[in-house]
């Protein structure tokens, strides 16, 4: 297992990249650095160049992106109106996938993860099971890349919100290079069953942890984050990989996570690094 730090929330990452962050990030003794891909494709070869440099020289590893699309845009609305410019982008996303050594793509679309206006549930499935057959895995399974879909809180989508929403879409594709992510916060809000962890574990392949307000507390944890945890660290195996995101400036440390692992699973427990 190891253990990052997903910047889509870090407020000094969210134009460019800040050094800095990075430092901080692996002075809190974190493995990866979770970086988002929307906004990785903005940078410059030379600036690719030195984030890829700056990466190795801090020993921190890139295996998985989020933000796999601006969420103001989707993939649906691109392929149906800007065909040119999604090419575009999909070819500039895979160059810097590469660059950074991505392995894992999570697909967590806002835009893309509603029932368009007038359809059905059905429809929407429909859908997304076309855009991920024919656009996204055809591109990246080649390079060895997986895509992880990541259900999204009711609150600001309506098609998928649960991981068995999730897994209903993983297994329409049908493909060994699509699995799902879960995330805590979402999985929180809905109120989802801690027991759909042990349930889909199987195609698990990526896992976000953080309270609801995107914290992480620095004693204790809230009783529904215990009862998910428990599930996940039961399950690790050492294949899993358990990411931690973050609000802002709010790095605290994968330390707690450790000592709660050891707690929930005994003493026997081992976390792998790298």
């Amino acid at each position: 297992m190891r253990y990052g730090f997903c910047l889509n929330f870090a407020s000094a990452c969210s134009t460019g990249v800040d050094f800095g962050v990075l430092e901080r990030i692996r002075e809190a003794k974190f493995d990866e650095a979770e970086l988002p891909l929307s906004r990785m494709v903005r940078l410059s070869s030379v600036e690719l160049d030195e984030l890829t440099h700056h990466l190795r020289e801090l020993g921190l590893l890139s295996s998985a992106c989020t933000n796999f699309f601006p969420d103001e845009i989707g993939l649906y609305k691109l392929e149906v109106e800007n065909r040119s410019f999604l090419e575009d982008y999909l070819s500039r996303a895979t160059d810097c996938a590469l660059r950074l050594g991505v392995q894992k793509i999570i697909f967590a679309s806002i835009p893309d993860w509603q029932i368009p206006p007038g359809r059905t549930r059905e429809e929407g499935f429909r859908r997304l099971t076309h855009l991920l057959s024919t656009i996204l895995v055809p591109r990246f399974s080649p390079l060895g890349i997986q895509i992880l879909v990541e259900p999204l809180r009711r609150s600001i989508c309506n098609l998928v919100n649960t991981l068995e929403d999730g897994m209903e879409l993983v297994q329409r594709v049908a493909s060994p290079h699509v699995q799902l992510a879960a995330d805590t916060y979402h999985m929180l809000c809905n109120d989802e069953e801690p027991r759909n962890i042990t349930r889909f574990a199987s195609a698990i392949g990526h896992v976000h942890v953080v309270e609801p307000g995107r914290v992480l507390p620095a004693e204790g944890w809230s009783h529904g984050l215990e009862a998910i945890l428990e599930q996940i660290f039961h399950l690790a195996d050492g294949a899993l990989e358990l990411v931690v995101s973050l609000d802002r400036d709010d790095f605290g440390s994968p330390g707690e996570l450790k000592h709660f692992a050891a707690h929930a699973c005994g003493p026997g427990f081992c976390v792998r690094t790298r």
